[in-house]
């Protein structure tokens, strides 16, 4: 056997071990004894792909460690504010109305599958009776209206969304009913439509964290139409515009979805990493950046994604299996079989080959 490749092998297997105790320090000074090379040219297509995206990326974004960053504006991209109870409320009182209230969904999802038109309208209404806060009833009715439209081919129903979302009361009910309307409009292949119902709710947006969930919601707008070069310029367009780590964040997943769709799997990976870099601790991005690099062969930062996510979540059985495909293309195959193993254990089957669920 060639010493040389043996050598190679065994700092491989240092790497990785070095990785699961976190010594950072340690792996940096390895790769960039062993592998300078290769990250010379990882460097030189992060730099590419900067001026790919129209200089709007700028260089890597260094963040601090802490997550703190991410809380207030981070609501309005990853999701919608939690409503508060009332300061006097009889914990009783709550309880029997959560008991009431939060069956309602499954139950008319249920009754729209089976074609129960009727019982479905019933558990609406009947929910709709109970809900006393004006924000959860809009947007709850905004869905019912869709499913009434699009499972219940009831054409009135579309009607009747589009008196709703007219007549929102707060920049809520515009995001969600917005969100309910353009799905209807893009069930129909009626994309004009859709395109419509976001340029308006970018002009009436709260605030810049709206806007820029709107922005991105237009942008899988116009990429569902098959538009995916006008989708990257309005994203590029507005990282240009933001600061905002929680907002840079969400524009870099929309730009590596994208990406993806036009077959530049080296340009997503790296959006995704940007990503990484400007939400930490986001476990559905770690994984989806990981599995992402792994596919363009960006396997160092794969491995460190991965050895992330599993930091945070030992029992991630696809992880640990993902990663063991990693150590396996390293040619580190005690490694990998240790990896499978605990994968099994987590319930993961797939032996040696990468999953992306």
């Amino acid at each position: 056997m060639d010493p040389a490749s043996t050598s190679a092998r065994e700092i491989l297997e240092l790497v990785l071990g070095f990785l699961e105790r976190n010594l950072w320090k340690i792996i940096v000074l390895v790769v960039l004894i062993v592998a300078r090379k290769s990250i010379g040219g990882l460097i030189e297509r992060i730099i590419k792909f900067r001026f790919s995206w129209g200089g709007a990326s700028g260089d890597v974004e260094a963040v601090p460690p802490s997550i703190s960053t991410t809380e207030g504006a981070s609501t309005a991209i990853e999701s919608r504010t939690a409503k508060g109870t009332p300061q006097e409320t009889d914990p009783l009182e709550l309880q029997e109305k959560e008991e009431e209230t939060k069956d309602w969904f499954p139950a008319m999802h249920n009754a729209f599958l089976s074609g129960d038109i009727e019982r479905a309208k019933e558990v609406f209404e009947s929910y709709g009776a109970r809900e006393t806060d004006a924000d959860s009833r809009h947007s709850s009715e905004a869905l019912y209206l869709n499913m009434l439209y699009t499972y219940g081919n009831d054409p009135s129903a579309l009607t009747q969304l589009e008196l709703l979302h007219n007549n929102s009361a707060s920049t809520t009910q515009l995001g969600d009913s917005a969100l309910w309307l353009s799905l209807s409009y893009g069930a129909a292949k009626d994309y004009k439509k859709a395109e419509s119902v976001w340029q308006d709710a970018i002009q009436r947006a709260g605030d810049e964290p709206q806007r820029t969930e709107f922005i991105v919601s237009l942008a899988y707008v116009y990429r569902n139409e098959g538009s995916v070069e006008r989708a990257i310029e309005l994203l590029e367009q507005r990282l240009s515009e933001v600061d905002d780590s929680t907002q840079r964040a969400a524009i870099y997943r929309a730009l590596s979805t994208n990406e993806e769709d036009r077959a530049d799997e080296h340009a997503a990976a790296i959006a995704l990493e940007k990503s990484v870099e400007l939400s930490p601790g986001n476990r559905e991005t770690l994984f989806n950046a990981a599995y992402a690099q792994s596919k363009a062969k960006l396997r160092l930062l794969s491995v460190s994604n991965y050895r992330t996510l599993i930091n945070l979540n030992p029992h991630h059985g696809t992880a640990l299996n993902n990663l063991g495909v990693c150590a396996n293309e390293f040619d580190v195959n005690g490694r990998a079989v240790t990896l499978y193993r605990k994968a099994s254990d987590e319930g993961n089957t797939l032996g040696n080959g990468e999953s992306r669920i």
